[in-house]
């Protein structure tokens, strides 16, 4: 009815699939891979791996508009001088 093999896998048909979807269920969650073929379409099986937290994680974005820091400075104005630290400096400007 159906074959397993290291290589290829499990290979059923829709109607087979039915009637060993068990052993179907079991092979793919024991890594190996099963190949459902239905109207000359190929299908896969495969365990859904879960995400670890850390994996879960989006990349974090500011909101719009948030400031990050002393909320009554503006978030524009830099905290350094960038002019008066050119002229304290010995090597002068090139």
């Amino acid at each position: 009815m159906y074959t397993t093999a290291k290589l290829t896998g499990m290979k059923l048909t829709a109607t087979a699939f039915r009637t060993q979807l068990f052993p179907a269920l079991e092979s793919a969650a024991k890594g190996d891979p099963v190949f459902i073929t239905h109207k000359g379409r190929m299908f896969r099986v495969r365990e859904e791996t879960k995400k670890t937290r850390l994996e879960r994680i989006d990349e974090i974005t500011p909101l719009p508009g948030c400031v990050f820091g002393e909320a009554d400075r503006d978030p524009h104005d830099s905290p350094w001088d960038e002019q008066a630290w050119l002229t304290k400096w010995p090597g002068g400007t090139k």
